[in-house]
């Protein structure tokens, strides 16, 4: 499991009490900068919904500038990560991805689809612990997957640049 540390070995920001929504080998792609706008809207946003005495209208009002922010930094970082996959390293998922959230492609050419779509029997499957090597990316950014042990697999795996999912690949320690 990879554990967010309470001091950013880097940058040296206080992290205990922030939750930043995503897995720590995504935030390793964050800039100082990034992490401390983040720690700000985060404070900011924890503050505003202490108050009670507001209206529920009011609140959100006085929030939505820092959640959108902070929504956009989430998504940069994992866009970032999805950019570190290189084509000669094997990958190791983490934890297990629901059938629901696991995407392919198709036997041939681009694009993305849910896996019901390509698998009736849902026999598709990422479960912790299978390792996973990179094939290729699109034009869009999708990266595509498959299975070390099922290489002549039909249909690959597939993500979106900035899908939440890819936070459970690691790559496989030697």
């Amino acid at each position: 499991m990879i554990r967010k540390p309470k001091k950013h070995p880097v940058y040296g920001i206080n992290l205990v009490g922030i939750n930043f929504r995503e897995r720590w080998n995504v935030l390793q792609h964050a800039t100082k900068e990034e992490l401390e706008t983040f720690i700000e809207n985060f404070k900011h946003i924890k503050l505003q919904r202490t108050k009670i005495t507001q209206q529920w209208w009011e609140l959100r009002e006085s929030i939505i500038n820092e959640s959108t922010q902070n929504t956009y930094l989430r998504k940069l970082w994992r866009k970032r990560h999805s950019e570190s996959f290189q084509e000669d390293v094997l990958y190791r998922i983490d934890r297990n991805i629901n059938r629901w959230s696991v995407k392919m492609g198709p036997a041939r050419g681009d694009g993305i689809g849910a896996a019901y779509m390509f698998d009736r029997y849902r026999t598709q499957q990422l479960r912790k612990d299978d390792i996973v090597m990179l094939t290729k990316r699109d034009e869009m950014g999708n990266i595509y997957f498959v299975k070390a042990n099922e290489i002549d697999a039909k249909y690959p795996y597939t993500f979106n640049r900035d899908n939440a999912q890819l936070g459970y690949i690691v790559p496989l320690e030697t």
